[in-house]
């Protein structure tokens, strides 16, 4: 009972503590459109939500790694973090993110670029036996 009452966010598995109410910031698909949907694919989607902890403390390095990580593996442009569309989403996610300029990005990955070198150089300067190294165009 306690968890139902006070850890409404958290997601439970045991399978004595399945009928326990989602909390009420949690999405609900069906209040959200007016389309009629079949109650198992909206209780299957609010089954994956997961919120984060609001006792988690923000970290804004991490934040940077992810954003860089994010731009970089989906190849977008640095801009994208001035966009409106992009920050009203983060905003929406987390009303106090602070924003970050293209620049910023820009150096964290010339940070991060130089780290990798850096551990590359090492690792080949270790190496006492040959290789080879073929570069395509």
């Amino acid at each position: 009972m306690h968890y139902k009452y006070k850890h409404r966010n958290l997601i439970h598995t045991s399978s004595n503590i399945d009928n326990i109410e989602e909390s009420s910031s949690s999405l609900d698909i069906n209040s959200s459109f007016s389309t009629t949907s079949s109650s198992s694919n909206s209780n299957l989607f609010n089954s994956t939500i997961r919120k984060r902890p609001s006792f988690i403390l923000f970290n804004k390095e991490e934040y940077r790694s992810f954003l860089l990580k994010f731009i970089i593996n989906n190849n977008l442009p640095f801009r994208i973090v001035e966009s409106n569309s992009f920050n009203n989403l983060l905003k929406f996610l987390k009303d106090d993110i602070p924003t970050i300029s293209r620049r910023s990005i820009k150096e964290d990955l010339d940070k991060l670029y130089n780290k990798e070198f850096n551990k590359i150089k090492k690792k080949l300067a270790s190496n006492i036996s040959f290789f080879s190294l073929t570069l395509d165009k």
